[in-house]
């Protein structure tokens, strides 16, 4: 078990506090609200909770599936939620982006991170996508019952994710 202490003098949101904010966000309620109608049904994904530093990063998909036919749900959109800010995107990459910031220069100083050597540096649309990549990975694990592939993927993901929030 490990045990994630957060600053007693910083708000930091608890998974119920996040899904009640994505519920209450009108653009977010609005477009669930045009999926959910005769013939599609909106399916909120699992909530992923990622701790990073002394944050956390929720990501959640929508997938809307057909009604009137048997069919894998497709992903619409990624909700993505990171301190104060609440972003839906058409994918992973592009919530992570919109949180973080444009695209930096695509080369940077040679970095050395704990366990990995020294490398040049990722740029943030390399990062994203290696999340994005990750967190696919887990999402095809969960379907498959895989848990301890999954439990691998998400520590990826959050390793990414980490390398992200690093970024000035």
């Amino acid at each position: 078990m490990i045990v994630y202490r957060f600053p007693k003098d910083r708000l930091v949101y608890g998974p119920k506090q996040i899904v009640a904010r994505i519920n209450q966000d009108t653009e977010i309620s609005r477009q669930v609200s045009l999926w959910d109608q005769r013939g599609s049904q909106v399916i909120q994904g699992t909530l992923l909770v990622i701790p990073v530093e002394n944050s956390l990063i929720y990501v959640q998909p929508l997938y809307l599936v057909a009604t009137d036919r048997v069919g894998l749900p497709e992903l619409r959109r990624v909700i993505v939620a990171f301190g104060n800010q609440l972003l839906m995107e058409p994918n992973l990459e592009a919530a992570l982006a919109g949180l973080f910031g444009g695209r930096p220069p695509e080369t940077g100083p040679t970095v050395a991170t704990a366990g990995r050597p020294a490398t040049q540096e990722r740029t943030t649309e390399a990062l994203s996508r290696e999340a994005l990549d990750h967190y696919r990975k887990a999402q095809r694990y969960v379907r498959e019952g895989n848990w301890e592939a999954y439990g691998a993927e998400l520590r990826r993901l959050e390793q990414a994710l980490e390398d992200l929030a690093r970024r000035p």
